[in-house]
């Protein structure tokens, strides 16, 4: 599950600390007294980061992957407009050429 997973589905941060800490002291069982159950360890510091309030959202990274996406797009298409007329150009100057080439042939067979 993610990092706000079981806080988000249950809607209550809360709740979701309160079952994390009787899950963590239910697990200790006889190993460990419920004093260094509850103060030291990865699950009290869980439990605190549920009580606090929730990070905020992050949207720069979004945004800034949405600007690069339309970025590349629009470089793209930038880049094959460019090619579409790089292909007209060499398509005309082709012609051009194979019109000259007839027109030198007509002129050297009616010497």
């Amino acid at each position: 599950m993610s990092r706000r997973g079981g806080a988000a589905r249950i809607s209550s941060r809360t709740v979701v600390a309160r079952a994390v800490g009787r899950a963590a002291l239910a697990s200790a069982g006889a190993s460990r007294p419920a004093a260094l159950a509850a103060t030291g360890g990865a699950v009290p510091q869980r439990v605190r980061a549920l009580l606090s309030p929730p990070p905020p959202r992050r949207t720069l990274p979004f945004v800034a992957g949405a600007l690069l996406l339309i970025l590349c797009c629009a470089s793209l298409a930038n880049a094959a407009s460019d090619s579409e007329s790089l292909v007209e150009s060499a398509e005309r100057a082709q012609c051009a050429v194979d019109a000259g080439a007839q027109g030198a042939a007509r002129v050297s067979d009616s010497q």
